[in-house]
């Protein structure tokens, strides 16, 4: 097996410049690129095992590969669960002996996290939910790391992205053949990145189908029960309100249809109510009465990356793979087909 020495020796550097480079520390420490990436290619020559690997095998580990799957440390983490469980399905399914390692991180910070700076700290990383700026971080990281984007895009990374033009497209369609021509929007007042775009192609979809969308009937809230309460009020509050409903968030619907139940409303015949699902779909097959959603396939997209994740251990040359996974319609009570 070979040794940092060796790695230095292949290189022509010392084995503190080795150290240095393989943890992450090279450029802080301003190892010039050169000699960083001879390092990087004399230990990808050797198969070098870093001492992580070592110490497990001393204390009579199993050495198996480790996965990192960040996660952004906001509001967000409310939808943590059920990518988790998508990701321990995938890996139960596929027999994959491997340790799952969970790195939240603060939006925007991504640099600032060491595990992706250092090649052999893992053997590959999932990365959930990054900012634009996390987004301009990643494309111009260096590293031989195998990284895997959850929703997120980048050409250089793999990736795993929901689809949900076409079903956002559905949405707003099947309201206008209800005969809707108004209709109330709730969203969150955080917009991320895809939550943003998503946002924009609705209000578009709405504008075309001739759903009116008046300015006065957008209410930004908090992603959460709470949140929801305080949009359903302001909904109330109007002269006219809408006999259409479009929230952004199942968090914010669930908590908004409590009080439009308490106010006496009846779904649907007094209101329609069309949620976009992104936490997990039992809230919203059991709310009361249970929301018809756009569920977005959390579960399916941490299944997919593991498989990608699997094979590129396995294959380190595997072709960078894009996939995308359509999300859903599912109608219910608060809007029946």
């Amino acid at each position: 097996m070979a040794t940092i020495k060796d790695v230095a020796a292949l290189a022509g550097v010392s084995t503190a410049t080795v150290s240095l480079v393989l943890n992450g520390r090279g450029q802080e420490l301003k190892v010039s690129a050169a000699t960083q990436q001879k390092v990087l290619a004399a230990a990808k020559t050797l198969a070098y095992k870093p001492n992580a690997s070592a110490r497990k095998l001393r204390t009579s580990e199993v050495d198996k590969p480790t996965i990192a799957f960040y996660w952004p440390m906001d509001l967000r983490i409310n939808y943590l669960a059920a990518i988790l469980t998508g990701l321990r399905t995938e890996i139960e399914k596929l027999q994959f002996d491997c340790e799952l390692i969970i790195c939240t991180y603060r939006n925007d910070h991504l640099a600032e996290e060491q595990g992706l700076k250092n090649a052999y700290r893992y053997s590959a990383a999932i990365i959930g939910a990054p900012s634009e700026a996390d987004m301009a971080y990643l494309q111009g990281l260096k590293t031989s790391l195998p990284i895997i984007l959850f929703n997120r895009y980048l050409e250089k990374y793999h990736t795993v992205c929901s689809q949900d033009e076409s079903t956002l497209r559905n949405a707003v369609n099947l309201l206008a053949a209800k005969g809707h021509v108004r209709a109330c929007l709730f969203h969150p007042d955080a917009l991320y990145t895809v939550s943003g775009k998503r946002l924009s192609m609705l209000l578009q979809f709405a504008e075309e189908t001739g759903l009116s969308i008046e300015r006065n009937s957008i209410f930004s809230v908090e992603d959460s029960c709470d949140g929801g309460v305080i949009a359903a009020r302001r909904y109330l509050s109007l002269d006219h309100p809408p006999k259409a409903i479009l929230s952004m968030s199942d968090t914010i619907a669930i908590g908004a249809s409590s009080i439009l139940s308490r106010k006496g409303l009846v779904m649907p015949e007094d209101v329609e109510l069309i949620a976009f699902a992104i936490g997990d779909p039992n809230l919203s097959h059991f709310a009361n009465p249970s929301l018809s959603v756009i569920e977005m396939p959390s579960h399916e997209m941490a299944e997919n990356c593991i498989d990608i994740a699997r094979q590129v251990i396995q294959i380190p040359d595997l072709p960078l793979c894009h996939r995308q996974i359509p999300s859903k319609l599912i109608l219910r009570e608060s809007c029946p087909e």
